[in-house]
């Protein structure tokens, strides 16, 4: 307690020796223009993206493709409607999900070996 005291005491000391409160505002106000900045481009910009990319994947889910949800469910798609997607997540057992729990196409790992062997070649 004697530490919020005593920082309430430098806060107040601090207060009555500024002549002019305005000048206290404006530099508030230019510290917070720069710290709103970096935080869009940190963080909100980014979000905002990854999210963008989400929804275009969810745009080429078809019939057929192999897809991981949110929950980490592997299964193939068999019917895509506008919210929902019907998965076969074993032989004969079919689960519906919404739209949006698709986190992942999967594929095969042979395209994959094959892409990240041409990029080794290309450097």
């Amino acid at each position: 307690m004697t530490f919020f005291s005593q920082l309430n005491g430098m806060l107040a000391a601090a207060g009555a020796g500024n002549a002019s409160p305005q000048g206290s505002m404006w530099s508030s106000l230019l510290i917070m223009i720069p710290l709103f900045a970096i935080m869009y481009f940190l963080m909100i910009r980014p979000q905002q993206k990854k999210q963008k990319e989400h929804d275009e994947m969810l745009t080429r889910v078809k019939a057929g493709d192999k897809v991981m949800t949110t929950s980490g469910m592997l299964g193939t798609v068999v019917k895509v409607s506008d919210k929902y997607v019907t998965l076969t997540i074993a032989d004969k057992v079919n689960a519906e999900f919404v739209l949006a729990a698709i986190a992942d196409i999967i594929t095969d790992d042979k395209d994959d070996a094959d892409k990240k062997e041409a990029k080794k070649a290309d450097k």
